[in-house]
């Protein structure tokens, strides 16, 4: 059985490669995601929409980096509302699993009559631990996704606890071998949490980032910790080092991740923006 693990590990490299390189480059899916992006960010402009104006701009710039007008609605929402610049290093940020920016209309009052609940929001955010059944073998341990080293081979787990501040309960196929910053991993999970409901797929080979879709949506690039998964149970316990800087910066009333209550809002990108957002990046992913 053993062997037959270890034969199944390196195979992976050999399928996860194959799929990234089968898929070939649509100029006319290309172009049309493009432009219907351009599109709304030009409508959220107008809008005044600041925020969605900067996550679409970027989306087309991570496609054309020299894309002038692109560049033009990112100026123009920044000269109208400056402290939206943490939206243009957001995805630097890895696991960034909700839009938030911060509440120019909540005042003194509300930041020291929230203060007790924001410090101890911030403190739990601290801890991702989730445990569940599963059926699968393999283990990880890592000090961020750049000094990383494991593998695993799995037919699925049924994780729930803490990730950071939300309850969650998620449903994860995860197989991979990772080296420091390089991975073969076929990954795919939905969860439930108390922030809302997402599903997500990759395929990846190759130097992992914290721009990659797995760390902007299920997990945190710069987290320390470990998982280890037999066949009957799982664990992951992990240690989030930008909630550290976020837990003292809130000490002083400094809200760097956009997460304090009342300080910060959400906005909204709907679906249709993220899916030719998606549509986009992958094609660009096959240039």
């Amino acid at each position: 059985m053993s062997i037959i693990r270890v034969v199944r590990l390196c195979f992976l490299f050999v399928i996860v490669i194959g799929i990234a390189g089968c898929a070939t480059f649509n100029q006319k899916v290309y172009d049309t995601s493009f432009n219907e992006i351009k599109k709304k960010a030009q409508n959220y402009l107008d809008e005044e929409k600041y925020p969605q104006t900067i996550i679409l701009s970027k989306a087309l710039l991570d496609a054309e980096p020299d894309d002038d007008e692109a560049q033009a609605f990112i100026k123009k929402a920044l000269d109208a509302k400056p402290n939206l610049s943490v939206l243009t290093k957001k995805k630097l940020l890895g696991s960034n699993m909700s839009n938030r920016v911060h509440n120019d209309d909540f005042g003194w009052l509300g930041k020291i009559l929230l203060y007790i609940p924001n410090r101890l929001l911030d403190t739990i955010d601290l801890i991702t631990l989730e445990v569940g059944p599963s059926f699968g073998v393999g283990a990880s341990a890592y000090a961020t996704k750049y000094v990383a080293a494991g593998a695993q081979i799995s037919a699925g787990e049924a994780m729930f606890g803490f990730n950071r501040r939300h309850l969650s309960a998620r449903a994860t196929v995860d197989d991979f071998i990772e080296f420091f910053p390089f991975e073969a991993r076929t990954f795919m999970e939905t969860r439930a949490y108390t922030g809302g409901v997402y599903a997500i797929s990759q395929h990846s080979a190759g130097l992992k980032r914290p721009t990659d879709k797995m760390y902007q949506r299920a997990r945190d690039f710069w987290a320390i910790g470990a998982q280890a998964q037999i066949p009957s149970m799982s664990i992951r316990l992990e240690v989030h080092p930008l909630e550290i800087v976020d837990l003292f910066a809130g000490l002083a009333f400094f809200d760097p991740l956009n997460d304090d209550l009342g300080i910060s809002k959400g906005f909204k990108i709907s679906r249709s923006d993220r899916q030719a957002m998606s549509k986009l990046a992958k094609q660009v992913s096959r240039k």
